[in-house]
């Protein structure tokens, strides 16, 4: 059983802050600090044999503990310094199917999905619309794939609505007509289990800034180990030849496994880091961190008191909450039954007079997932008419709550950006105004 106390003393951070915003930025941990002292220690003592003696054996662990967190055979996995970088290594090399022009891009997806593809005039882009806004069911993919089409890209979660997308679904889809199929999983990896074999699609991309909490220049990619001979990216460097310090410069032969999508000479400190988190991420377990909590569990439906108030927000304004699961009481195929909450309007200043402690951002999409770990158990003390909250986040069960609309779960409501006026709990945008006791607004 994981010690979620024990757990949270290795963010220094949460002394400080209740942290919402892990899915910009998840906090640096305490071994995330050995680690960068650590880089600048063992450079200073050994110099350049540090590269042999160390960096190479250290990027070789990351990327083995990178096929650990997607369940991924080994050989399979490269480092990219962004998960942009790792996009654009994959349009350039992927093996796609010959003569055709298609590629297939979800209409929530995120822009970096898009840009990629958008900036090559030899593909025709076609963006899956959503019906509602929030989600997009596997078969509005399904219907657009055809003869024509070459490859389709989305991300495993939308990160404006925490629309969990069924990717083996759209994977098997995509296979039935011959196209491939690359999956965005930035924002799962660290919180949703992922085993790429199951997804069956044929590369994935992640990275450690957000829930693994690794920082930035720490980026992923797999690319299914059949496909890996055929793999030739427009981009490289001397780091993806099968022999980097044969320095060979009239020949370019490389790698035999996923390491022939990586380039030029990593940014070291960055992957001290970034291994720090992964295996604090490991030793933690996905599976631990995607469950429940039975405290939230005791209270009924996975819910705690800012779902309760927040739905009496809702109830005294004409906001209206919009979930996945849609009108009944079936969830959509494909997709995760999750709640999330209102888009702030028109209709926000009702909600916030009487929602006191709950405190909701404008953003571009109605919401994004929720995590665990960085919402105390313990009170938060308010400051004059104010009230303390027990457990900031509306609970469901996972490592850090994002910097976006947080979801509760079954008939709950989820708020952007948590802030409550209170102490300035939240001090990551700087100071947010409001009134004592009510709830402050970040814009």
């Amino acid at each position: 059983m994981v010690d979620w106390g024990a757990l949270r003393t290795e963010f220094p951070l949460l002394d400080r802050c209740v942290y919402f915003n892990a899915c910009s930025l998840g906090p640096l941990p305490l071994r995330g600090r050995a680690a960068l002292a650590k880089y600048g220690q063992d450079w200073d003592e050994q110099g350049t044999p540090v590269w042999y003696s160390t960096w190479l054996p250290l990027l070789d662990r990351f990327r083995g503990k990178v096929g650990e967190l997607l369940r991924a055979p080994a050989g399979s996995t490269a480092i990219a310094p962004s998960v942009s970088v790792a996009l654009t290594t994959l349009a350039t090399g992927l093996p796609l199917p010959e003569g055709r022009r298609k590629v297939l891009i979800g209409g929530l997806d995120f822009p970096t999905i898009g840009h990629q593809w958008l900036s090559r005039p030899d593909f025709e882009v076609e963006f899956v619309p959503s019906r509602d806004g929030m989600t997009i069911p596997p078969e509005a993919f399904a219907e657009r794939i055809d003869s024509a089409t070459a490859l389709v890209a989305t991300t495993h979660l939308f990160y404006t609505t925490g629309y969990l997308q069924d990717v083996r679904a759209i994977a098997d889809a995509a296979h039935a007509a011959g196209a491939l199929c690359l999956i965005d999983g930035y924002q799962t990896c660290g919180c949703v289990p992922i085993d790429v074999q199951a997804m069956d699609c044929d590369a994935f991309v992640g990275g450690c800034l957000k829930w693994l909490s690794g920082g930035p220049g720490n980026a992923f990619l797999y690319v299914r180990p059949e496909l890996i001979p055929r793999v030739r990216p427009q981009g490289t460097g001397w780091f993806a030849t099968r022999d980097p310090f044969s320095f060979t410069l009239q020949e370019l032969v490389f790698a035999d496994d996923a390491r022939r999508l990586e380039t030029g000479t990593w940014a070291m400190a960055c992957h001290y880091a970034g291994l720090a988190g992964l295996e604090l991420c490991l030793e933690v377990g996905v599976a631990n961190t995607d469950r429940p909590d039975p405290r939230a569990m005791r209270r009924g439906r996975r819910e705690d008191v800012h779902a309760t108030r927040a739905r009496e927000a809702l109830r005294h304004s004409d906001a209206r909450g919009r979930s996945p699961r849609g009108s009944g009481s079936e969830a959509p195929r494909g997709g995760r039954d999750r709640r999330l909450a209102p888009r702030p309007g028109p209709s926000l200043p009702p909600l916030v007079r009487f929602g006191r402690g709950i405190g909701a951002r404008h953003g571009p999409g109605p919401a994004t997932r929720e995590s665990r770990v960085f919402p105390t158990h313990t009170e938060v003390p308010g400051e004059a008419g104010g009230w303390g909250c027990r457990q900031l986040a509306l609970r469901e069960s996972r490592v850090f709550p994002i910097h976006g609309e947080v979801p509760g779960e079954a008939g709950g409501w989820g708020c952007r950006k948590l802030a409550l006026r209170e102490r300035r709990v939240f001090p990551i945008y700087g100071e947010v105004p409001g009134e004592a006791g009510d709830v402050a607004v970040a814009s």
